[in-house]
């Protein structure tokens, strides 16, 4: 997926600076998205996919909550279900996972709660 063509159908603006404190940034009144310049290709992709998770909800800050769901929007961009199956059932590791699935290493751990409630949901009567 292009992320960064999907922000831009999100009304999302993204834009990389220097010397950000952090890997990234959501600004919910001006919807614009900076992402800390010189990131490696895949903490760049997993944190706009974070980022974007901040943008769909509205967050406007930062807590544990608002983290964790950022995370599953994130999760819900990058990780198909099916991926999510193939790699877990050929790796034990979380971060032999991220790698196959091209995600940083704290994703894989939100795939797993979130893979995981949704296929509780999927099986209640």
């Amino acid at each position: 997926m292009d992320l960064q063509k999907f922000a831009s159908q999100m009304g999302v603006r993204v834009h990389e600076v220097h010397g950000l404190d952090r890997w990234g940034r959501y600004h919910h009144p001006t919807r614009r998205i900076t992402l800390r310049a010189g990131m490696g290709a895949v903490q760049w992709r997993s944190t706009l996919a974070h980022e974007l998770g901040h943008a769909h909800y509205g967050h406007d800050g930062d807590c544990p909550k608002l983290e964790r769901q950022a995370d599953a929007y994130a999760v819900w961009l990058l990780i198909s279900p099916q991926a999510w199956e193939e790699a877990t059932r050929v790796h034990c590791s979380p971060v032999a996972v991220a790698n196959e699935l091209g995600v940083l290493p704290r994703l894989v751990e939100a795939a797993a709660d979130f893979y995981s409630h949704h296929r509780i949901r999927s099986l209640a009567p």
